[in-house]
């Protein structure tokens, strides 16, 4: 298997396992009110943030052990994985309903 595969394969893997549970916590936190579309979006961006870490640790552990440079390969693997999460925020934001402020956001702090 190709070294660069390996590093998308390993990144995939845990991804699709890490976003899970880091959907879980987000959600804990922050609850999601726009159903199923906004929870799949929620996990979508959870996931692509959660793979850039294992494929750090790939990339390295591979470029210290072996001649490979997966420098390049890493890069391009974290700018696809950024513009799958931006997108997927963004479509979450479009789905996610607009929340009434509550009394202590809607209150301005007095002027001097």
């Amino acid at each position: 298997m190709d070294s660069s595969l390996f590093m998308v394969a390993v990144g995939v893997a845990v991804a699709l396992i890490g976003g899970y549970f880091v959907a879980r916590a987000s959600e804990k936190a922050a609850p999601v009110q726009g159903g199923a579309p906004a929870r799949a979006l929620n996990y979508v961006a959870s996931a692509g943030m959660s793979g850039i870490p294992a494929a750090l640790l790939v990339t390295l552990v591979v470029t210290i052990f072996t001649p490979a440079n997966l420098l390049a390969d890493f890069v391009k693997y974290v700018l696809v994985s950024l513009v799958i999460v931006v997108g997927a925020l963004l479509l979450f934001a479009a789905v996610e309903p607009d929340l009434p402020a509550t009394p202590e956001q809607d209150a301005l702090p007095p002027l001097d």
